[in-house]
């Protein structure tokens, strides 16, 4: 879980080889308090997510998976590049949410989908839709979701450098103890890095 702001590894959750990232998610619910915003791509778009984040007033801007969610010929028309949608919930409840939860999930969530436009100089024009709990759209425009989003890829850039200029992509020990030790010290080493590039951005006044 990194912050958008600073670049900062917040906390983290390590699993099984197999073990999906939905799973290890819900471990991580109290390092996300109301009123926080949770960036994610398609792997993220799920129902039960989305419900999760809804009841613990966490805004939620995921990039919509699946064709049929994506048609925006459903919903209600609020502008050009927006709909308000209703998705339906599951019948089958994930593995990833208890029972007990997935029971006090509401039956239906109102939800927007934005369709936003991301121009990169030196690429292509992508075109990509969110799905948000974020529906007042004068507060929040596309405009502003699609840079909110398009931000989200520095974090990506931020992972690859802790996996590769780091050196984390290849661990060495064997035990778990020892590799989460391992693991520390990487995520050590990077935030270090990272709050030096904030206390120098801080004192010269940029980003």
């Amino acid at each position: 879980l990194l912050s958008l702001a600073t670049g900062l590894l917040v906390t983290w959750a390590a699993g099984q080889w197999q073990q999906h990232e939905l799973a290890l998610l819900q471990t991580l619910w109290d390092h996300l308090p109301p009123g926080s915003v949770l960036l994610g791509d398609r792997g993220f778009c799920a129902w039960g997510l989305l419900a999760q984040c809804l009841r613990r007033n966490v805004d939620a801007v995921f990039r919509v998976k699946g064709s049929l969610r994506r048609d925006f010929r459903r919903g209600q028309r609020l502008s050009k590049h927006e709909r308000l949608v209703q998705w339906r919930k599951p019948s089958q409840r994930p593995r990833t949410v208890s029972a007990e939860e997935w029971n006090a999930l509401p039956e239906v969530l109102t939800l927007r989908l934005v369709r936003c436009r991301l121009g990169v100089p030196g690429f292509r024009t992508t075109q990509i839709i969110l799905v948000t709990i974020l529906l007042d759209s004068a507060q929040y425009p596309p405009e502003s979701l699609g840079q909110l989003f398009y931000r989200r890829w520095a974090m990506e850039l931020t992972l690859r450098n802790l996996k590769t200029t780091l050196q984390m992509d290849r661990l060495s020990c064997k035990s778990p103890a020892m590799l989460e030790r391992e693991l520390r010290l990487h995520i050590l080493g990077h935030n270090l890095v990272r709050r030096l590039m904030l206390e120098a951005a801080r004192r010269h006044a940029v980003a």
